[in-house]
């Protein structure tokens, strides 16, 4: 009986990719759709999200995923780019109540390590960020100076949000 158990499991983890691609769906498509759905949640749930509204969220390169096995520790890495257009932010920072991106493009990796207490690493770049300013009461100023500031700042709201969902679900 375990024998046939056993079988019958390995079958259907064997034949699993097989029916999702039947279906047409693969995991770039699963996240397109993600992104798709993502501006209307991310305004619906603005204050979890510290976002106020977003134009559109599209998926601009390929989406990598991996894992390495190094002295007995798994690490498991993902990246994609992510173009985002007429993103306005609430800003987490003292210096500025909003930020308003008119245009850019997002290269995000992130690396987890499997462990008790799961390590997680975020890389976050924006090679495109344009027609981006900054607001603080009823002054508009052009954000070039804190872009890497905001970046920084997005990333470690990112890795404290992935944190806190890879602990929730390990």
């Amino acid at each position: 009986m375990q024998h046939f158990l056993v079988t019958s499991i390995l079958l259907l983890v064997a034949l699993l990719p097989v029916a999702i691609l039947g279906y047409g769906s693969t995991v770039e498509s699963i996240i397109d759709s993600i992104l798709k759905d993502a501006p209307e949640y991310l305004s619906t749930n603005r204050a979890k999200f510290h976002v106020e509204s977003v134009g559109s969220l599209v998926r601009s390169c390929s989406f990598v995923f991996y894992d390495t096995l190094l002295n007995g520790e798994v690490t498991y890495t993902l990246s994609t780019c992510i173009n985002a257009t007429q993103l306005i932010l609430i800003s987490t920072m003292p210096l500025v109540d909003k930020v308003m991106i008119g245009l850019t493009k997002l290269d995000i990796s992130v690396q987890v390590t499997k462990a008790v207490r799961p390590e997680i690493k975020v890389e976050l770049s924006a090679p495109v960020f344009e027609k981006a300013y900054v607001k603080k009461w009823f002054f508009t100023l052009p954000a070039d100076p804190l872009v890497s500031l905001i970046i920084s700042q997005a990333k470690k709201m990112l890795e404290i949000e992935l944190r806190a969902f890879v602990y929730a679900i390990g």
